[in-house]
């Protein structure tokens, strides 16, 4: 029997509490549904039109295609409800808290979002127009791909993402760009804000010893220095906390959210993931600190976040080095920088040749041009795995193009590899185990992929940290944007 059961007269009334139904096709028109509660249900293609839904619970519903229009939502909680291609004309939202809800494709016309308890929710593909949105508390939400239209946003807006949404004749207070991230230049256009009157905020943020609102700025502002806006954040953070001064988790969790934005855009380097886990990793070691242990699940979720990323660079970078061809032959390359780096090139190849016990000539740099600097250097092809290791631990959106190994085997072929390799490491462990393990029967059992890749990755990972242990023994560090390697300084590398 399912679990949805169809209302039997397909209607609500108010003060009722519904669990698992399924109401389609129904206009409401007039009617008062006040303290309803809603849990579980489903509503597909029902209008409700100056109906009284106010003190109303809905919890894990999904609404589909609704129309409603001159209802009053105040004063109810909304929690984990799905709300799809629904159209909302003159609503009111008056002190409603609504949590962990999803808006997909969804039209708001003169709704009223004054007062509001938004927090966690998502907003997808949604239009608002001539929104009110003052006085509320609105945090940790997600509008992508939103278009707001003759719309007013103030008062205590925080920590909210912005991807991809437009603006149009709309007023968002300048403040705002302190404590929230994701507006483009273009956005900045749409709002009228120009970088002077930006900048002036950012020294007076500074003045104030806001360093975390003047880099959040930075963060929308300035696309270059992604890396340092984020480090100085969580190093301001860290040392709060450290000092015993208490911070909001909602802002710890914000930075998660930019955190994860970044890396999945590729917009921060591995070296600055290191840099957080190991920032992180020190407030393990204090104790009798109450601010650290409030915070201690939200730091456990950053470390978390940062630890999958880590994994997942490190196994990408991993079968790039795999693909490239070694056949100890000549090579030219050629760099084009902005200005010519602190450190040069040449110096630290050499250096991680010998870190990662590559044997052969040392690279030398052959003729260099001015203008936009430009050198050319003479190496062999062995090389080019130490340049691709510091190309993906710098974070340089620069690819490498040389011939690649072409994969000819056939699945099962590979799959046979898979289980010799599996093999080969059950050998080790019956080795290793043998003067405790006396019994004669065999253990028959698979190694997950997941644990053979981490195992053939290890001395990916070795490279990775020799590596970084030389850009600081050099002094590249995220401070000074990496002396020069970073995407804005290295125009093209070039393999002749």
């Amino acid at each position: 029997m399912d679990t949805l059961q169809k209302n039997s007269s397909n209607t609500l009334e108010a003060t009722q509490t519904y669990h698992y139904e399924l109401n389609n096709n129904t206009n409401y028109e007039e009617n008062d549904l006040h303290s309803i509660t809603l849990k579980c249900c489903i509503l597909s293609n029902c209008h409700f039109t100056c109906t009284l839904l106010a003190d109303s619970d809905w919890d894990s519903c999904q609404v589909e295609t609704c129309f409603f229009k001159n209802i009053s939502f105040e004063n109810s909680d909304i929690t984990s409800t799905y709300f799809e291609n629904c159209i909302f004309v003159n609503v009111s939202f008056k002190g409603t808290t609504a949590t962990d809800v999803t808006f997909m494709n969804c039209k708001f016309f003169d709704c009223d979002f004054n007062h509001i308890g938004l927090s966690s929710s998502t907003f997808v593909y949604c239009q608002f127009t001539n929104l009110k949105l003052r006085q509320s508390s609105t945090t940790l939400n997600l509008f992508e791909n939103c278009m707001f239209n003759n719309s007013k946003i103030a008062g205590n807006f925080l920590y909210n993402l912005f991807l991809q949404t437009s603006f149009k004749d709309t007023l968002i207070s300048q403040d705002l760009l302190s404590s929230n991230v994701g507006f483009t230049k273009e956005n900045l256009d749409e709002l009228s804000l120009d970088k002077i009157s930006i900048k002036n905020l950012q020294q007076k943020l500074l003045y104030k010893k806001d360093v975390i609102g003047a880099a959040i700025i930075s963060i929308n502002i300035d696309e270059n220095f992604y890396d340092y806006s984020i480090w100085i954040c969580m190093q301001v953070i860290i040392d709060q906390l450290k000092n015993n001064i208490l911070v909001r988790v909602e802002q710890l969790l914000f930075f998660k959210t930019i955190i994860d934005n970044l890396l999945m855009t590729h917009k921060i380097s591995l070296y600055t993931v290191v840099g957080l886990l190991n920032l992180l990793e020190k407030t393990k070691y204090i104790e009798n600190n109450i601010a650290i242990k409030k915070a201690e699940s939200a730091i456990q979720q950053i470390q978390g976040l940062l630890m999958e990323h880590y994994h997942q660079i490190i196994n990408q970078l991993h079968d790039k080095l795999h693909v490239i061809e070694i056949e100890n032959k000549p090579i030219q390359l050629k760099i084009t920088y902005n200005e010519e780096p602190t450190i040069p090139i040449c110096s630290l190849l050499r250096q991680m040749m010998c870190k990662m016990n590559i044997s052969g000539s040392f690279p030398i740099r052959t003729k260099t041009e001015i203008g936009s600097f430009i050198e050319w250097i003479q190496c062999y092809d062995n090389i080019l795995k130490c340049l691709q290791l510091l190309v993906s631990v710098l974070g340089l959106s620069i690819n490498l193009v040389k011939t690649i190994k072409t994969n000819t085997k056939s699945k099962s072929n590979k799959s046979n590899k898979e289980d010799i390799d599996s093999e080969n490491v059950y050998s080790d462990i019956q080795k290793n185990n043998s003067a405790v393990d006396t019994s004669t029967t065999p253990i028959a059992f698979q190694i997950p992929e997941s644990v053979i890749k981490q195992l053939n990755t290890s001395s990916t990972e070795q490279n990775v940290h020799q590596a970084i242990n030389i850009f600081v023994i050099n002094g590249i560090n995220i401070n000074n944007n990496f002396q020069g390697y970073n995407n804005v300084n290295i125009k093209e590398i070039e393999i002749l």
